[in-house]
């Protein structure tokens, strides 16, 4: 008499069982074993139809574990070192989760204490940076939005800019997921440091004309982003911020980035938090400030841009 779990030991279902002992039993009985005998022999036993689609399907499946093998003339049998095989290999199977169950059975205490301690604490790291901006290209794979503070953003940089600055992928995440695929919220926080912008430029081209026409390209695509992408809102806070930093969302804060900066106000590296609480309290704070400051997308965040461009040409212009 068969085990009642056979089809647990052979990973099958119950008709897929039933077609391989049917398979067997006409074998058994020395009867040909073409689909057209397993088809009647399995209507006859289980008085249930089965359509020849799914037979076939039901056979190659069995083929496949090599626990029937297909003889001359369309005729099958049953490989019974194929069954065994696949009984020895789910008995192995069985074995080790009967190892872990041990394991665990053993250590369930110091297993939930492990956790309870482990669960809640933050994942604290540095990064330089030739590597921060690769892993927050990478933190910004599975966020819905991204909250930043920052002297000037980043978002406006041309190609030639980010590219010498070695942001040049994040900055393209950034565009290509809120821009194109719609996917991302872009939020930020900036006092519009126009010197900042300017030594960036600067850094760049290695000559101050360059360097202002540059500048100028820059605001003329921040009005043109602020106006034409529904995902990017930059906002202006009057007051100087006291930190850099970016918050990382998908449908909660789940991670933030605090950027070191050296004495040229330049990112030389970032702390980088993993923790749920820490994002949502540091979120927190950031939305208190990003209520009241104005917004560049209205009219009057227009004239902002155009002060902009009244102040570059008064620090700069001459340089041109």
């Amino acid at each position: 008499m068969e085990p009642p779990s056979l089809s647990d030991w052979l990973g099958l279902t119950e008709q897929q069982t039933d077609i391989l002992k049917t398979v067997y039993n006409l074998e058994h009985n020395q009867k040909p074993t073409s689909p057209k005998n397993i088809t009647a022999e399995y209507e006859r036993t289980h008085r249930k139809r089965i359509l020849r689609p799914n037979l076939f399907n039901i056979l190659k499946l069995l083929k496949e574990k090599n626990l029937i093998a297909k003889k001359t003339q369309g005729a099958y049998t049953t490989n019974f070192p194929g069954i065994q095989e696949n009984i020895k290999t789910a008995g192995a199977k069985l074995e080790e989760k009967m190892r872990e169950y041990q394991e665990v059975s053993k250590n369930a205490e110091q297993y939930f204490t492990r956790y309870a301690t482990r669960i809640d604490r933050p994942e604290v790291a540095y990064y330089d940076q030739p590597q921060l901006y690769d892993k927050m290209t990478e933190s910004l794979e599975h966020a819905d939005k991204i909250s930043i503070t920052t002297s000037f953003p980043m978002i406006a940089y041309t190609k030639e800019t980010t590219t010498a600055l070695g942001t040049d992928k994040y900055a393209e995440k950034l565009w290509t997921k809120s821009n194109k695929e719609k996917k991302l919220q872009i939020n930020y926080l900036t006092n519009l440091d126009i010197d900042h912008l300017f030594n960036h430029a600067f850094r760049t081209h290695g000559d101050p004309k360059l360097a202002y026409r540059e500048c100028q390209t820059t605001l003329n695509r921040l009005e043109t982003q602020t106006q034409t992408n529904p995902k990017l809102d930059i906002r202006h806070l009057q007051d100087p911020h006291s930190l850099d930093a970016a918050i990382i969302e998908n449908k909660t804060p789940t991670e933030l980035y605090l950027f070191i900066k050296d004495e040229h106000n330049d990112t030389t590296g970032a702390i980088h938090i993993k923790h749920k609480q820490t994002a949502t309290n540091t979120q927190k704070q950031y939305q208190r400030n990003y209520e009241y400051a104005e917004k560049l997308n209205t009219t009057q965040g227009r004239k902002k841009i155009q002060t902009l461009h009244q102040t570059l040409k008064q620090k700069y212009g001459t340089l041109e």
